[in-house]
């Protein structure tokens, strides 16, 4: 058999199987509790991997997961005080709200003090109200919105 019908029929198996001995992965990369972050890195790296079993003494104590590296790695952050510059809030803000075909941002003033990005201004509607000031949220190194962005008022409206 060639090698690329054996990786067809491996494929073939993964997908009809009915034991778990044809699914499961034979050749386990593993961690233990005391390796370093570094190491569990680059071994998820090297095998492409999203998830390590943490072994210790021939036992499986727990699975360390992309997931929680990105947990402890937003936890580290958040520890350490890394805050993000409020220069560079307002022009991120900017840049996302620019690329929104819903973000009409003519009327709107953008105020970044501290981590507290201030809204003001007008806009056309109270969605695009609301997803002006969930955008302000989802940016990184927001501690707070301050919403004073009022609707305008079309002369259809009076």
């Amino acid at each position: 058999m060639l090698v690329g019908e054996a990786i067809l029929a491996g494929e073939y198996v993964k997908a009809h199987a009915k034991k778990i001995r044809d699914i499961m992965t034979t050749k386990v990369v593993s961690v233990h509790p005391n390796d370093s972050i570094r190491y569990l890195v680059d071994l998820m790296e090297k095998h492409a991997i999203k998830r390590l079993p943490v072994v210790e003494n021939d036992r499986v104590v727990g699975v360390a997961s992309r997931a929680d590296l990105i947990r402890a790695f937003a936890e580290l952050h958040g520890a350490i005080g890394i805050e993000a510059d409020d220069r560079y809030i307002r022009e991120k803000l900017l840049t996302h709200l620019a690329n929104q075909p819903w973000a009409h941002l003519d009327l709107v003033n953008i105020n970044v003090t501290e981590g507290v990005v201030e809204l003001t201004g007008l806009v056309r509607s109270d969605s695009e109200r609301s997803a002006i000031r969930v955008a302000a949220e989802s940016m990184w190194g927001v501690k707070q919105v301050v919403d004073r962005m009022t609707k305008q008022l079309l002369t259809a409206d009076l």
